[in-house]
């Protein structure tokens, strides 16, 4: 395109403008005019920007005809017959000297000597003649001529040191002869302006090695010979601006090593190849750096130096390949750490976004010029983003070929080379981001930091799954790398890394335990590391949650997108989080009592009750109110583990007393240290749950050990600590306290809890769903004394729970066997209690109080309670029809006659109740499902029992619903005639005078 500007200039005549029309003015617009074209004038043109002419627009003949299309104009005609066929005439020829001179090689029709002083006077020659050339205006001829000279002196230099090793071409004449070829090139090309040079002394310079190649290896000297060309090659990218060549000269680089690792590579090379492959990392680094302290940063430089630390880690496969070096993790980490460091070095250089002038940008798209050249305006300014990502993009490349190599060839002998290269790599990629930050702090930390702690982490688990068995020393390496992810989330403000690399941390030690032998002894061992481990995190976590508290009230909004943990998360809540990794090491413990052989607890109690002390004493000093509700979940956890794993009676003693003794250190600790202090909410309600949680335990232990008939003793021995927790609070925390309500509710539930269970407990089966409909309703009853919503809300969780589990649990009719009492058996007493319990919890729900996520919670028990009384109903029916021998209920609705009409009677008579009940209280609901088991009634009358009947029976049947008919009919007409259109729905009264006819 510039081409074809610089030909519609040299073809177009322009108009040199007259002193007098410069100084005469324009006549004046029409003002609609005018401001057309102003406003013409402020939108961008879409068209190209032609060469400016100096006519003004009055001077134009108006009959001028529009200037042709760019690519029209452009002659490709003469393009093509110049330079394009300059350039193949060029390259044939050099590419016809190459294969001549090989052929005499071969051949050997000429003596060494000569050939290599025909190929200097040939080369010098052809540099002569382009010169002369070009000072005679043959410029595409000199430049042709120059390229080609460049090109063989290239080529017989490098033959007299690798081919013929003259005892003249030693290192040092050589180097010296390579250099002197390497700067005539560059002068001819500068001076010239000659990008033929250039682009045929780079593709010569590059195959020259190829085409006289003899098979033998030299790496030094083939290498260092690239090196010179790339030299070369940077240096006329530089200084003509032709900085697509630096990538250019890159790629032949690449090629190169790739080939001769293809052919010569091997084992004992493979400090040669670190010292080629690291070489030429180091050469493009240094230019990049050099380049951009004179702010000449392109493009093609920063993707040139990228392309060297790629093919070095891609070099680094080859070594996994080979069986020797893939055993020797020295040697492939200095291959990957120097690549990874070449990555991060232009990363550190680049780490802001790069803006080049429009002069540079008009220079790197020329084809020719020289520096300081006006440039083109139609060329804008080029923005670079900053190159941050590097970090995470060569981390990602790093992990990958350590996963690669650690799957394929790490052993136990090699194991802790893998577990110090994963550390190692995950220390340079998450302190890399923090060091920039600190020299450039308006440049946030990437969220993608985070994963590299926990990549490590995932590492370990490719050698758990591949060897049998892993040392504990393993843990040790967690260890740091969970420290490393706690000490970037203190520093990035962030709960995100710590929260990742706890949960890989847990499964990593699942899957380590599972992989232990079960026979395995060294407890003790074991038991030092996790109590230090416990002491490291949970010191640990703490300062981290502070500081990240801290930080997060310095920094704001000021950090990266999702660095700060949710809004909704409350900032008490965000400092405790860190904390959690103090879970870690009970979670250790509970992994190593479900897998080892432990008789007897102590050692891991013991170590488990210091733990605790660790967590309760912090959440006193550092105001953790969670720590106590952790600690007690991963103490009943450990406890649970033992219980369910280890257990025998001959240690029922030592349990009972370990167990009592974490009961008591949970449940004293509010009253001891938080004395008053109704804020720590969290501390109190802990102490309150201790007890149910460790009542299952010991309840389990004096059941195995020393069973009795007063086992409903054991549930009213922990109401008694209850009840004494629920005064103690009463007295101790003021009346006003926003928070006292929530402490006491928690207090009652528990004790009355207790009370309830001492029903099932002492009586069994059953009356376990009993206590949870009396449980119910009694925490409705302390609702009016405590009032607090939780209570209501388990209340009536509660009484649904007992229902569905009398109303769908097929086993409760098993629970015991017929009694030859009917009627009067435990089918009544216990469907009985529980309906009681569904409708006193109704009539204990005053409004406004009356409320369970946001609805009426008052219909739902009282439909509730009818249910079951109507299976009560079908229940004892069932039950007096079924033959004394049956051990079992069986419900039956044929072959009986007595017993059909029993059921249908029954059912009658239940909806007769229904709609007396709805029509007296006005309950809409309760009227249409008694008019609807009427209609169900009648259905099975008709179609079922009348089928069946003699006449006497049928006459009875017909009666029956002929009366329960009538009666309800006469009840609609008395009360609800004249009102039941407008009838209050599904409501109950609210009290004795509402409600009335």
């Amino acid at each position: 395109i510039r081409a074809g500007f610089a030909l519609s200039e040299a073809e177009t005549p322009i108009l040199e403008p007259q002193p007098t029309q410069a100084a005469s003015a324009p006549p004046p617009l029409p003002p609609v005019l005018d401001q057309s074209i102003a406003a013409t004038a402020s939108r961008p043109i879409p068209s190209p920007v032609l060469p400016p002419q100096r006519e003004s627009v009055a001077d134009q003949p108006s009959s001028a005809k529009a200037p042709e299309p760019i690519l029209e104009a452009f002659n490709w005609e003469q393009f093509l017959g110049v330079k394009g066929l300059a350039w193949v005439g060029g390259f044939a020829a050099f590419l016809a000297v190459a294969f001549s001179v090989k052929y005499s090689f071969e051949k050997d029709l000429i003596s060494p000597v000569m050939r290599v002083t025909i190929g200097f006077l040939t080369g010098i020659g052809l540099l002569i003649g382009g010169v002369v050339m070009s000072q005679k205006r043959y410029k595409i001829t000199a430049d042709t001529l120059s390229a080609t000279g460049t090109v063989i002196l290239y080529a017989v230099t490098f033959a007299c040191r690798a081919v013929y090793h003259f005892e003249f071409f030693g290192v040092v004449p050589t180097f010296v002869l390579m250099v002197l070829v390497t700067a005539t090139a560059f002068l001819i090309a500068v001076r010239l302006n000659a990008l033929v040079v250039a682009v045929l002394g780079m593709l010569g310079g590059f195959l020259t090695p190829v085409l006289l190649s003899t098979g033998v290896d030299n790496p030094v000297g083939l290498f260092t010979y690239i090196a010179l060309l790339d030299v070369g090659l940077l240096a006329v990218a530089y200084f003509r601006r032709w900085d697509w060549l630096t990538l250019a000269g890159a790629l032949g680089t690449v090629i190169m090593q790739t080939g001769w690792t293809i052919k010569f590579f091997s084992a004992d090379k493979v400090f040669i190849a670190m010292a080629v492959f690291l070489g030429f990392c180091a050469l493009y680094l240094a230019t990049a750096v050099w380049s951009r302290q004179r702010q000449r940063t392109n493009l093609w430089l920063i993707a040139a130096t990228l392309l060297m630390p790629a093919a070095t880690l891609i070099f680094t496969m080859t070594l996994m390949a080979n069986s020797v070096t893939a055993y020797r993790p020295g040697v492939l980490f200095s291959f990957i750490l120097g690549a990874d460091l070449a990555v991060l070095a232009l990363a550190t250089l680049h780490f802001k976004a790069i803006t080049i002038p429009a002069t540079e940008a008009a220079a790197t798209f020329a084809d020719s010029g020289k520096p300081g050249e006006a440039p083109d305006e139609n060329v804008k300014p080029i923005e670079l983003p900053g190159l941050r990502w590097l970090n995470q993009a060569a981390g990602a490349a790093v992990f990958f070929l350590l996963a690669i190599w650690t799957g394929a060839r790490v052993n136990e002998a090699l194991l802790y080379w893998a577990l110090g290269g994963y550390f190692g790599f995950a220390v340079l990629h998450t302190a890399f981001p923090i060091v920039l930050n600190r020299r450039h702090p308006d440049e946030p930390i990437a969220a993608w930091t985070h994963v590299f702690p926990v990549l490590a982490l995932l590492l370990t688990l490719i050698p758990i799954l591949k060897f049998e068995s892993v040392s504990f020393l393993v843990w040790p390496f967690i260890l740091l790398v969970d420290l490393l992810a706690i000490g970037l989330a203190v520093v990035t403000a962030s709960i995100t890394g710590i929260l990742l690399a706890l949960a890989v941390t847990v499964g990593v030690a699942l899957l380590w335990l599972l992989r232990i032998p079960a026979e395995l002894t060294g407890l003790p061992d074991m038991l030092i590391v996790i109590a230090g481990m416990a002491v490291v995190f949970t010191v640990a976590g703490v300062f981290a949650g502070r500081k990240i508290l801290a930080r997060q009230q310095l920094l704001g909004n000021s950090t990266e997108p999702g660095l700060l943990p949710p809004a909704w998360l409350p900032a008490d809540v965000q400092q405790q989080i860190p904390a959690l990794s103090g879970v870690l090491p009970f979670l250790l413990l509970v992994l190593v009592t479900a897998r080892m052989p432990l008789e007897t607890p102590t050692p891991v109690f013991g170590l488990a009750l210091v733990l605790v002390g660790l967590l309760l004493g912090l959440s006193k000093l550092a105001n953790m109110t969670w720590l106590p509700a952790v600690g007690l979940i991963c103490t009943f956890l450990l406890e649970a583990t033992w219980h369910s794993r280890h257990f025998t009676t001959p240690h029922a003693g030592l349990a009972l007393g370990w167990y009592l003794v974490f009961y008591a250190a949970f449940g004293l600790y509010p009253f001891l240290f938080h004395r008053g202090d109704g804020s720590k909410v969290i501390a109190w309600i802990t102490a309150a749950v201790a007890g149910p949680l460790h009542f299952w335990l010991i309840y389990a232990v004096t059941k195995s050990a020393w069973p009795n008939e007063l086992m409903g003793l054991v549930p009213a021995l922990f109401a008694l600590p209850a009840l004494g927790g629920l005064i103690a609070a009463l007295k101790q925390i003021p009346t006003a306290h926003p928070q006292r309500n929530t402490i006491l509710a928690w207090f009652g539930a528990v004790t009355l809890l207790f009370i309830t269970l001492i029903f099932p407990i002492q009586f069994e089966r059953q009356w376990l769903t009993i206590a949870w409909g009396l449980e119910g309703a009694a925490l409705l009853w302390l609702f009016h004394r405590i009032p607090h919503h939780g209570l209501r809300h388990v209340g009536v969780a509660l009484l649904v729970v007992a229902f569905v589990r009398l109303s769908v649990n097929p086993d409760v009719l098993a629970y015991h066997p017929r009694s030859d009492t009917a009627i009067l058996n435990w089918y009544l007493y216990t469907y009985g209690l529980v309906i009681a319990s569904l409708f006193a919890g109704a009539k204990l729900l005053v409004p406004p109080n009356h409320q369970v996520l946001e609805k009426d919670a008052r219909p739902l028990l009282i439909a509730l309670g009818t249910v079951l009384a109507f299976l009560l109903l079908n229940i004892e029916i069932a039950d007096y029809f079924t033959a004394p021998g049956e051990r079992a209920l069986t419900f039956r609705f044929h072959g009986d006659f007595a017993r059909d009409m029993s059921y249908t009677i029954g059912w009658a008579l239940f909806a007769f109740v229904l709609l007396v009940i709805g029509i007296l209280r006005r309950v809409r609901a309760a009227r249409l499902a008694g008019i609807g088991l009427l209609a169900v009634t009648l259905l099975k009358l008709f179609f079922h029992d009348l089928a069946a009947l003699n006449q006497l029976y049928r006459v009875g049947a017909l009666v029956g619903v002929a009366v329960v008919a009538i009666v309800a009919s006469f009840l609609y007409q008395k009360f609800l005639a004249a009102s039941v259109s407008d009838d209050n729905t599904n409501q109950p009264a609210a009290g004795p005078t509402e409600g009335k006819p």
